[in-house]
């Protein structure tokens, strides 16, 4: 249930992208700044609207703004250093995003028990630190773990990965509804 949207938005805007890139319209030619559009997600996550105007907030962020935002990163092209940062970026945010929780519930359990530390007392700097320790760690699973297993079976099933990602997205879907339905 949760993925219908996204997954479908997400449809929507890549055929909207090919059909403008095809074409030869303005906005297709666009070059927006990377950086710019990562700046502005950072805000748009660091803002901190008040309780009553949060779920109007939030909906039009999720249903207007993150879609032109992405819309608008189809069309970036980065080069030296930005696209360094941003493939790395890439490469460890879907670990980033399986083990942020468990690993600050570990992390946070491990020091209160084993020092007697609140983390909330030594911010920012456990937040860097973990940052840091999570980045690292996500990138070494990419590196040692995920990307050879998906070469692996891209190699061995030579099916393309589009098809993967559909018979993942399917898999998820037959899940969430079934918990749904529990």
């Amino acid at each position: 249930m949760r993925v219908g949207y996204s997954f479908f938005a997400g449809v929507l805007l890549y055929r909207l992208f090919l059909s403008r890139t095809r074409s030869s319209t303005r906005l297709a030619k666009a070059q927006f700044p990377a950086w710019g559009i990562l700046a502005a997600v950072a805000a748009i996550l660091l803002a901190a609207p008040s309780v009553w105007l949060r779920p109007i907030y939030d909906f039009i962020i999720v249903v207007a703004v993150f879609p032109l935002l992405i819309y608008a990163s189809l069309h970036v092209q980065t080069a030296g250093a930005s696209e360094r940062i941003f493939r790395f970026l890439g490469a460890t945010s879907y670990a980033v995003y399986i083990i942020h929780a468990p690993m600050s519930l570990l992390a946070e359990g491990i020091l209160q028990r084993t020092w007697l530390l609140r983390v909330q007392d030594y911010r920012p700097w456990t937040g860097l630190a973990f940052l840091t320790l999570l980045l690292s760690l996500c990138w070494l699973l990419d590196r040692v773990y995920d990307a050879p297993v998906r070469r692996y079976l891209l190699k061995q099933f030579k099916i393309s990965f589009g098809r993967i990602l559909a018979g993942l997205w399917l898999m998820a879907g037959i899940v969430d509804v079934w918990l749904f339905w529990r």
